[in-house]
């Protein structure tokens, strides 16, 4: 993530993004987070590592 939360909000709404998560390394959501891609395709989207 950069710039200032402010910027942040912006970019994200200009990329049509309604949702985010922001997971550390699959540890807290993974197996609920492979459940949903499982039951909705195309659900689950990673936009960036880090």
């Amino acid at each position: 993530m950069w710039g200032t939360a402010d910027e942040q909000l912006a970019l994200w709404r200009a990329m049509g993004i309604d949702h985010l998560l922001l997971e550390q390394n699959g540890t807290l959501h993974d197996e609920a987070l492979d459940q949903l891609e499982e039951s909705c395709p195309g659900s689950v989207f990673i936009l960036a590592r880090m």
